[in-house]
């Protein structure tokens, strides 16, 4: 018989008689990962959702901004991510740089936004970003440093 990879839940062949008590330990496993699920989610506090919720408007208030400049994507790495975006005014002055870094392609775990001053030659703010990701390669967070 064979088990599942994440929550090694009994899988029975075509071949194999399917047994009740099989099916009850399945349900058990997976009430038990739904109790802790609900659990965790319930002990999230308010506060850690409030502090999210002021993040997550932040950026896409900076979102927001970028969309009304042309980028350039350039240095591409091996996976074909372009490690660096610049974001232009319409006078072609530099607006803000984006460059990924650290960690490998295509898990980078820094992202630096060097927003520049009118001229676009002058860096007036720098934000560094921590990214992190979970066991399949998804970003899980971005946070400011």
């Amino acid at each position: 018989m064979e088990n599942t990879l994440n929550y090694n839940l009994k899988k029975p062949s075509l071949a194999e008689n399917i047994l009740v008590s099989d099916l009850n330990e399945n349900a058990d496993l997976i009430d038990a990962q739904m109790k802790q699920n609900a659990d965790d989610l319930a002990s999230y506090s308010a506060d850690n959702l409030t502090q999210f919720n002021v993040v997550n408007s932040s950026i896409s208030s900076i979102g927001t901004k970028v969309i009304d400049y042309n980028s350039y994507a350039s240095i591409a790495d091996v996976n074909n991510i372009y490690t660096v975006i610049d974001y232009k005014r319409a006078d072609g002055t530099l607006y803000m740089k984006s460059t990924l870094s650290g960690g490998t392609s295509p898990s980078y775990t820094t992202d630096i936004w060097k927003f520049y001053d009118s001229t676009g030659a002058t860096v007036i703010l720098t934000k560094t970003w921590t990214i992190t990701y979970d066991a399949n390669g998804k970003i899980t967070s971005k946070v400011v440093a």
